[in-house]
């Protein structure tokens, strides 16, 4: 009686054994999965969100951009308006209008390239189009340097009239520059958006990743945890 109690006790040991490998290989494959799923969240919500969040700069700085094409024009059309006046009136609304459109033409300009946390602009890092920006700053300089001659000229008429070559030249210089800003501000402005354009793309593409993993971290969970556990269960049963 008691040699056949030992091979059915050695038995239930050596099962107990195997089934407590079994969890324990079960438990190892849960973890690595549920740690892997885990590592993926931490990567979406440390990476990729917070560069969806910055893609929300790229409105303020293609729409400043879109502006400073418009904004040299008012420039010019206020310079040669300030040419055409003939009373004082004329001439101090020109004036005006050409130094508010200057101080924001210029404040856009250096926000654009160095950043302006006010306008919600961080910079340019693109080397393509820090390139162009230094290809434009010789006419940006020299529009800027002709608009500030007409603003330190005399409000007066028939002052303006005796320093009708000083102002000839200043409005001259503008419309010259200004022939060759438009369409290298118009290029910035594409470049700016083919770069947010290429960024959400790349942002996609990361994303689908990222919950393609996820999924088939899910379909091994459930092939080699699940149905393991099924099968070891169905033994037992």
């Amino acid at each position: 009686m008691v040699q056949t109690q030992r091979p059915a006790a050695n038995q239930d040991a050596h099962a107990i054994s195997t089934a407590k490998d079994v969890v324990r290989s079960l438990n190892g494959r849960y973890a690595f999965v549920l740690a892997l799923v885990a590592t993926l969240g931490i990567v979406d919500q440390a990476v990729i969100q917070p560069l969806l969040m910055r893609l929300n700069f790229y409105a303020p700085v293609i729409n400043v951009a879109g502006r400073q094409r418009m904004l040299s024009q008012r420039l010019t059309k206020s310079a040669l308006a300030l040419q055409i006046a003939r009373d004082g009136d004329q001439v101090r609304a020109s004036r005006r209008e050409l130094g508010a459109t200057l101080t924001q033409w210029t404040k856009a300009h250096h926000g654009l390239v160095d950043g302006d946390p006010a306008m919600n602009l961080p910079g340019t890092k693109s080397e393509a189009i820090l390139a162009s920006f230094a290809d434009l700053e010789g006419d940006f300089r020299a529009m800027q340097q002709a608009a500030h001659e007409l603003l330190t000229l005399s409000e007066n008429a028939e002052d303006l009239e005796r320093e009708s070559d000083r102002f000839t030249a200043s409005v001259e210089t503008i419309l010259k520059h200004e022939q060759h800003y438009l369409p290298v501000m118009d290029e910035i402005v594409g470049m700016y958006e083919a770069e947010a354009r290429k960024q959400v793309a790349w942002l996609r593409i990361c994303e689908l990743s990222i919950m393609l993993c996820v999924l088939l971290l899910l379909a091994s969970l459930g092939i080699g945890v699940l149905r393991a556990a099924q099968r070891v269960i169905g033994k037992q049963v």
